[in-house]
């Protein structure tokens, strides 16, 4: 529309004349752009990009659309109809403009006033795994139909639920979709790192456009899938994402926000070729290049070909991958000459949450130090930008602060924090989450109902305070809450955290129930929460026992566990179910802990392994 209309002079006087035209980047007012999205939902119209709402002075919502084309077509009025049509109502119907903002506000209020129901049971939550899988698709993974984006947090709670019930049906989706991912054209297998969406409902076909956080939730789960099967592929395609982000997304502040997909030369052409080309650049490894990676004459899409592996998804052993993967350098080396998309590099605080996150998590599990100083670096630069105060910004641009933050900002930068304290074992991530959760509790919890609101009560700009619990692309700022409070409940048995967790999930129990499918970071949250533990190692020295101790926890990539180390029993809170407990080993002695209990103690690494998969 901006090329189409807003551009075109006819339309343009139209708008200077009858109305003040405001345009706001969705991703750095989420909090303006969900009130309105809603809006639209309430006058019975599915929400989109771009979105087209007509305000009142006060910022009320009467109408809306998303979008419109220049001229009448596919049964859609002329954006310059629409227009003129919304000006001579607003003048002469005062009263229906009037009636209209008073009843999208009264639903608006509804929609973010849940009520407070019972808490879903194990048995409800079997009845809703059970039917979110017959949504999915069994042979291609992910979500049936196109288009097909990634639905990262219901992975993820199908793999927990695995984890839970070791019914492998949850696990083979889960696998399925991320190697699809991994092997279709949806991932950039030269550069890294994968697009946000397939048009397709082959994987092939993406939008291409990246975005970081797919890539953080991509990152992570591939991890887990690595863990599970130990499938090369899926290895591979961890450290080509994370070589990605250095290369691309890194700043001088820390993570971009996003690759656009066009570069001038037009949306995806960075990422084509032509079998010519292919030829030209790969010389003798031309044919089995093109065979593996769906090269046509005649190309797969459009003339041109999107590489993709979809045909040969399994790792072909050391010899034959390294073969390619010296295609892939030389091509790679050749698409750096080409115009490039451009880099949003913008730093939005709740997805540099989610990938500091994953690469903090991913680094432990592969023991791989470079991961977890990345995301160091990234946390520790944000927190020098926003100041001890810890007050959060949504976005920082050249160093600048800008916008409230919402919950999602405070929640995923809390997860951040603790998946460093994970990681690293250094307090002072710890105390930075602590001092988070006080913001939360100031500005965002809920003490009359339960849950929390997406915007901070000090912010003026909105028409009203939204409180939700469904998934976008990444876990609602609720359900990550839900997530952080309950590891904080084990490290400080502060019942405070438990009372928080059990009226989230009343407040919005029937929201999930509703449509669990955009809850599935509600019902992962729930599924962690009922299942978290914390693995207690006494142990005052570091040995090869206790190394081999932590790698093993790590592999294990259950989100429910986590670790702490104490000298001893004393070095606990006095609520913990470990204090007071005693080291008995040579090395090392490890408790698992519930909420409330500790299992007999562990001395052999052996022990721990066997009771953990038992």
């Amino acid at each position: 529309m901006a090329h189409e209309s807003f551009e075109d002079a006819t339309t343009a006087k139209i708008i200077n004349d009858h109305f003040i035209p405001i345009k706001v980047d969705r991703e750095e007012r989420p909090d303006l752009d969900h009130i309105y999205q809603t809006a639209l939902s309430v006058l019975g119209q599915q929400g989109g990009w771009p979105l087209t709402m007509f305000l009142t002075p006060d910022s009320e919502p009467f109408w809306g659309g998303t979008y419109f084309p220049p001229e009448p077509r596919y049964g859609m009025p002329a954006f310059k109809e629409v227009l003129s049509k919304i000006a001579e109502a607003y003048s002469s119907k005062n009263d229906l403009i009037h009636q209209n903002t008073n009843s999208i506000k009264i639903e608006l209020e509804k929609i973010f006033s849940p009520e407070a129901t019972n808490p879903i049971g194990k048995d409800e939550f079997a009845i809703i795994t059970e039917k979110i899988m017959e949504f999915l698709d069994h042979r291609n993974g992910g979500l049936s139909g196109a288009p097909k984006f990634p639905h990262f947090p219901l992975l993820g709670l199908l793999l927990n639920v695995w984890k839970t019930r070791k019914n492998k049906k949850y696990l083979d989706i889960v696998l399925l979709t991320i190697k699809k991912i991994c092997q279709g054209g949806i991932y950039d297998h030269l550069g890294g790192g994968m697009a946000r969406y397939s048009t397709d409902d082959q994987w092939l076909v993406p939008h291409f456009e990246k975005m970081l956080y797919d890539n953080a939730q991509f990152l992570e789960l591939t991890c887990y899938a690595w863990c599970e099967t130990k499938d090369m592929i899926f290895k591979k395609r961890i450290y080509e994402t994370v070589d990605w982000l250095k290369g691309e997304m890194l700043t001088e502040q820390a993570f971009a926000s996003a690759i656009d997909a066009d570069s001038s030369d037009g949306e995806g052409v960075f990422y084509l070729w032509t079998e010519n080309e292919i030829n030209k650049i790969a010389g003798s490894g031309a044919d089995y290049f093109k065979k593996i990676y769906d090269v046509q004459k005649e190309g797969n899409w459009e003339g041109k070909n999107i590489l993709n592996r979809l045909n040969f998804p399994d790792f072909l052993g050391e010899a034959d991958e390294e073969k390619l993967g010296q295609v892939k350098k030389s091509l790679w080396m050749q698409r750096e000459k080409r115009l490039k998309p451009t880099c949003d590099k913008k730093i939005l605080i709740d997805w540099n949450g989610l990938m500091i996150s994953s690469l903090a998590k991913t680094g432990m599990i592969l023991g791989e130090s470079g991961f977890i100083s990345m995301a160091e670096a990234a946390f520790n630069k944000i927190l020098e930008i926003t100041g001890s105060n810890l007050d959060l910004y949504h976005s920082i641009q050249n160093g600048e602060r800008k916008h409230p933050a919402t919950l999602d900002d405070y929640a995923c930068f809390m997860k951040a924090g603790i998946s460093l304290h994970e990681a690293t074992k250094k307090k002072k991530y710890l105390d930075t989450v602590l001092q988070l959760v006080k913001k939360i509790d100031q500005f965002f919890w809920d003490g009359a109902s339960g849950g929390c609101f997406y915007t901070s009560k000090d912010t003026k700009d909105v028409l009203i305070r939204t409180k939700y619990s469904t998934d976008n692309p990444n876990p609602s700022g609720n359900s990550i809450v839900c997530e952080v409070f309950s590891k904080l409940y084990l490290l400080t048995q502060n019942d405070d955290y438990l009372k928080k967790i059990e009226k989230t999930f009343q407040i919005f129990a029937k929201n999930i129930s509703n449509n669990p499918i955009y809850h599935a970071g509600m019902l992962n949250s729930l599924v962690l929460h009922n299942n978290q533990l914390q693995i207690v190692i006494f142990s005052d020295k570091k040995n090869e026992e206790t190394n081999d101790l932590l790698q093993k926890i790590y592999k294990l990539a259950a989100s429910n566990v986590s670790v702490v180390f104490a000298k001893d029993g004393t070095a606990l809170t006095k609520d913990h179910p470990a204090f007071g407990k005693k080291a008995e080993g040579k090395n090392f002695t490890a408790y698992i802990c519930t909420q409330k209990s500790c299992f007999p103690p562990i001395t052999k690494v052996s022990e721990l392994d066997q009771y953990i998969h038992t």
